[in-house]
């Protein structure tokens, strides 16, 4: 059984801020920024996509950025803690508008990521959607 402890819900805070400096971040389409938010070992699992690294996901968000406007909103349904290591789960939807001109496209997602503090910052080290 998990137990949520005070030392456990300042942790969930600090997460539930890192969450807020990435939507800031993408949605401003600052890919530093996006990037700094994942442990350099990141493993992102995308529905009906092959598995992503920290490199692979650099270059496909920056191409997003270049021929799109993006929005994400993100709602988190939950936090666990276990000292080091956190995990958080939740839905969230990409709005992509093409700045050339086009459709706009929504996608909806659900997803779980595993956090692990590092020098003092969580980030996220393992991430995976799927359609819900």
């Amino acid at each position: 059984m998990f137990v949520v402890t005070k030392q456990s819900m300042t942790v969930a805070e600090e997460i539930k801020r890192a969450i807020e400096e990435f939507i800031k971040a993408y949605n401003s389409g600052d890919i530093d920024a996006v990037l700094a938010c994942y442990g350099d070992d990141l493993v992102k699992l995308r529905q009906g996509a092959p598995a992503e690294t920290m490199p692979e996901v650099a270059r496909r968000v920056a191409e997003v950025f270049n021929k799109s406007h993006s929005r994400v909103d993100v709602s988190n349904d939950e936090i666990l803690v276990a000292g080091e290591l956190a995990f958080t789960r939740g839905s969230f939807r990409v709005t992509l508008t093409p700045k050339a001109g086009g459709e706009t496209q929504t996608i909806d997602r659900r997803y779980l990521e595993v956090w692990r503090k590092e020098n003092g910052r969580w980030l996220v080290v393992r991430t995976m959607d799927n359609v819900g």
